[in-house]
């Protein structure tokens, strides 16, 4: 099997410069397809990372523009910087940089729909929505408590309602007690939810999940669900199946994780090449050949540039600096490297 990845990296290039900037706040994935029986419209070759987790007073009060200073995990390092505190928005924010719409709620109706159109006017298909499980679960959020359930809702219902071509993956989030069990119960939450929207990007007929922090579970649980089997949690075959990403950080991680636990392929999600052996462009070859080899689905994500240091003062090391576009453009030239097709 040949792995081919669609990129369009001048329009998205130039996408990074406009009001959705701060909106979409990390990599872009660009989808690596097999050629085996696989066809994909040129817009849906391209998927962008969409965070609904903003809001402002006239939706109950700021959040994540307030996000708090994080400490470091190590208490000896923690100790060397200031942390707990919150910004306070308008005036300051948590961001490096202050987007040209202002501090928004990811709630307004007007705000989402600009936002589908500006994807499709620069030939962004997918949105990639960043899904925290279901609000009834408990620990079901993000480190500033914000659940993202009714938002993605609101995103399905705003494709439907307005006809947006842009179409919708899932970027299921590693929230505090996620077991091999809540995955299926959240697999079933989704199907039963959404499987029957026009609004979903399908490939091959199935809907795609992105697995942030994949490696968090072991390989083995993740072979329950992911390789074909006679368990209860299996879903292979079944309503809830889909097309699987993991996370690839470390080196070994292809063998070690993403073979073993049952992905249909991978991503590598990080734009600053200090994060993660996945995330340097130079080791990309390694893993598209390992990717050819084991039949699996490469997704190098691709990103302007990286900083972090307002909410992770501590992070220094791995921060890249846009460089005029020169940043974007090495990870774009590294995707077509490794066989992209625009």
């Amino acid at each position: 099997m040949t792995c081919i990845c669609y990129l369009n990296a001048f329009k998205i290039a130039e996408i990074m410069g406009t009001a959705v900037s701060a909106l979409m706040m990390t990599a872009l994935a660009v989808l690596a397809l097999p050629t085996k029986g696989t066809e994909v419209a040129p817009m849906y070759r391209v998927h962008v990372f969409y965070y609904m987790w903003y809001t402002e007073p006239r939706e109950g009060g700021w959040t994540h523009w307030d996000h708090e200073v994080l400490p470091h995990w190590d208490a000896n390092i923690a100790g060397k910087f200031p942390h707990g505190i919150r910004f306070e928005p308008p005036d300051c924010l948590h961001s490096p940089y202050y987007p040209l719409r202002g501090p928004y709620s990811s709630m307004d109706r007007e705000l989402i729909q600009q936002h589908l159109k500006e994807m499709e006017a620069y030939g962004i298909g997918v949105l990639v929505a960043s899904w925290w499980g279901p609000p009834r679960r408990k620990g079901s959020h993000d480190t500033q408590m914000v659940n993202t359930d009714k938002r993605l809702e609101q995103i399905i219902r705003e494709i439907e309602e307005t006809g947006s071509p842009v179409r919708v993956a899932f970027h299921l989030e590693p929230y505090e007690g996620r077991t091999k069990e809540n995955v299926y119960e959240d697999l079933a939450y989704l199907t039963e939810k959404y499987m029957g929207s026009h609004a979903l990007l399908r490939i091959n007929g199935q809907p795609v999940y992105y697995v942030y922090d994949s490696y968090k579970l072991p390989p083995s649980d993740w072979a329950q669900l992911l390789v074909r089997n006679d368990g209860p949690l299996n879903v292979r075959g079944t309503p809830k199946d889909g097309l699987f990403l993991g996370l690839w950080l470390d080196k070994d991680d292809g063998e070690h994780h993403i073979l073993p636990a049952g992905f249909d392929g991978f991503y590598t999600y990080f734009s600053s090449d200090q994060v993660s052996y996945g995330s340097r462009v130079e080791n990309w070859p390694l893993m598209q050949m390992w990717a050819v080899k084991k039949d699996k689905l490469f997704v190098p994500s691709v990103g302007p540039g990286y900083n972090d240091v307002k909410i992770r003062p501590w992070n220094k090391v791995s921060q890249r600096t846009r460089g005029d576009g020169g940043s974007y453009r090495t990870y774009w030239a590294a995707a077509l490297g490794v066989g992209a097709k625009v």
